[in-house]
Order: C-alpha cells, then structure tokens, then sequence
C-alpha cells in the first residue's frame, strides 16, 4: 500500500509540476504558418490575398473533421472531453464550411473570408 501511495504522489508531482523554463516562449512553425497565412488574407494586395485564401480555404476544408478528435484534448482536460462530442462536430462543419467559402471565393479581390 504504501508503495503505491508513493507511486501516487510521484506521478502527481511529476505530471502536475510547470516546466522550468515556463516563461520561454516555445517554437512551434504551425502557429507561425498560421499567422503568416491569416496575414496574407487580410492584406489588400491581391497578389498576397488570393493564394493565402486558397491555402487556408484548402487546409480548412481538408482538415475540419480533425475538429472532431481535437477537441477531446482542449484544455481543461476534462470539461473539453465532456463538451467534445457537441463542440467537435459543430466546429468540423463551421470550419469544413469556411473552407468551402474560401475556395470558391479567393478570386473576389475584396472579400477576404471568415477566419476561423
């Protein structure tokens, strides 16, 4: 018993204690990847609109079904997996949806989209 009180107590520490370096802000080159894209839609060139809005009205409507599994692990944990089977669905077709606008609208010089 108390092997596994320990056990316990460890795993707690160990899963529940912040990182040491957390106010360094980490590298991730899908949210960068991201940012740039939402950037070019909102541009006014349309030379810079157009293929951003193409790429992300491709990437939203391929991808919005990930939606549907994603949101099981959205913080907090436990409310997110609760709330999933309603949220994931609904989010999957708004941005499937959204995906399907921009595609067929990225040509329109001053129409830049939903961004979601």
């Amino acid at each position: 018993m108390k092997k596994i009180i320990v056990l316990v107590l460890v795993l707690t520490f160990v899963i529940g204690s912040t990182p040491l370096f957390a106010g360094e802000k980490t590298y991730n080159p899908a949210l960068m990847m991201d940012n740039k894209i939402d950037q070019g839609v909102a541009s006014n060139h349309y030379l810079v609109k157009a293929p951003s809005q193409l790429l992300r009205g491709t990437h939203n409507l391929v991808f919005g079904w990930s939606n549907i599994v994603t949101d099981l692990f959205q913080p907090p944990i436990g409310i997110g997996t609760v709330l999933s089977p309603i949220t994931g669905p609904v989010t999957a077709v708004v941005r499937t949806g959204s995906g399907a606008v921009d595609l067929m609208t990225f040509w329109i010089p001053g129409f830049h989209g939903w961004a979601l």
